[in-house]
């Protein structure tokens, strides 16, 4: 079974606004209180404390620490968030969180991300909602996120510039969105960055049994409909996950020697491809050719389209945001022969449907002795099936 949040983004997105729907949907409030004191945030006494919304019962956080702190670089932020002592997972997902912020304003501003320093998304507050919402997730035991499309919201602020500001819209690249309603400041960078590490993939709520709900609101009580976050948690018995922020890259190429193409396979891989293959084609003027294709995370984009051009003749490179299921896996070992031999082993629902050795590793224990390599992967096959028959006994 996967523990499943579902983030209902009603009225926008605020850190703030997702921490209280956690916490009204289950969240230890004190634990996750508690656990930010180390911190040493300029806290007020932070509360959850009942509200309505346009006529909608939910939480708000009251009490959160002081703002308007003298604006931090990444290091600063990242400083602070380890002196909390957070369990690993959370840490690194808190890291991500701030490295979102501090590359999208970077990116808004052309700096490089060493300097930039962040402002609100930087101060006291933000560490405290950042923080607080994945402490709250590790609280729920969640397994996986998923989102409806993020709102932009619309109208101007106090210096012209439309709604979403220009950070917000470089942390929301990729992600679905939707137009106004609500007008305002809908999404804010701090809550656009939570959903974009946290989320696997957008759209409507999943299929799953319902055990618990949430609503978190925002400051504002709007007359245009509620200014709240609901989060639904449940249990889904799927057995994969699907996961979002993957692109697919692709070229047409007739005019690079085939070995060539080889180097280019590992060139992508090398740039961070999640997947490489090639596809034989004819083009134009019944050309022979290969479609080259990648697979690979957002944040390995810009590595793996220049490994593109780099090793490739092709004069451009077609790329689209693409979902795909994963199953949940774990690397084992087996001995053969005395060496060790890697296995992929891959669970749906729970059980095991795939044990693969590792290639490499057969390879390598195959010229050690000089037999065969199918001879060595029956061995590894032999070995695990034993490995698992005592698994069992056990």
């Amino acid at each position: 079974m996967t523990r499943l949040a579902y983030l209902d983004l009603i009225g926008g997105v605020a850190g703030d606004m997702l921490l209280a729907a956690l916490i009204d949907a289950g969240a230890d409030a004190e634990a996750v209180f508690q656990a930010l004191r180390g911190a040493g945030l300029a806290n007020r006494g932070p509360r959850a404390e009942t509200v309505m919304r346009h006529g909608i019962r939910a939480l708000h956080i009251a009490g959160t620490p002081a703002t308007d702190q003298s604006p931090r670089t990444l290091a600063e932020i990242l400083a602070i968030v380890e002196r909390v002592g957070l369990p690993a997972n959370v840490s690194a997902r808190a890291t991500e969180v701030f490295r979102r912020l501090a590359g999208a304003e970077a990116r808004a501003h052309g700096r490089p991300i060493e300097g930039v320093h962040l402002h609100e998304a930087g101060d006291d507050d933000a560490i405290f909602d950042v923080v607080g919402v994945l402490l709250a997730l590790d609280d729920l035991g969640i397994d996986e996120v998923r989102s409806s499309p993020v709102p932009l919201g619309g109208g101007r602020s106090r210096t012209g510039m439309t709604w979403p500001g220009p950070a917000t819209l470089e942390l929301l690249r990729e992600l679905p969105v939707s137009g106004p309603p609500p007008m305002g400041e809908a999404t804010t960078p701090t809550g656009a960055a939570l959903v974009a590490s946290v989320a696997t993939s957008f759209g409507e709520a999943p299929s799953m049994t319902l055990s618990r709900t949430g609503y978190g609101a925002g400051t504002r009580d709007s007359p245009e409909g509620p200014n709240i976050v609901r989060v639904l948690v449940g249990e889904t018995s799927k057995g994969w996950t699907l996961e979002s922020g993957v692109r697919l890259f692709e070229a047409n190429v007739d005019d690079l020697a085939p070995q060539l193409l080889a180097d280019a396979a590992e060139a992508l891989f090398r740039a961070g491809a999640l997947d490489v293959w090639q596809t034989p084609i004819v083009m134009k003027r019944g050309r022979l050719a290969v479609t080259l294709s990648a697979l690979a995370a957002t944040d390995s984009a810009d590595t793996v389209r220049q490994a593109f051009f780099q090793s490739t003749t092709t004069l451009g490179v077609r790329e689209n945001p693409v979902q795909r299921a994963v199953l949940a896996r774990e690397i084992v070992s087996v001995d053969v022969r005395g060496l060790r031999v890697r296995v992929k082993r891959a669970y749906l629902e729970g059980q095991i449907v795939t044990n693969m050795p590792e290639h490499a590793d057969l390879d390598q224990v195959a010229r050690e002795y000089g037999v065969p390599i199918r001879q060595v992967w029956s061995e590894a096959m032999a070995a695990i099936h034993l490995e698992m028959e005592g698994s069992d006994e056990r």
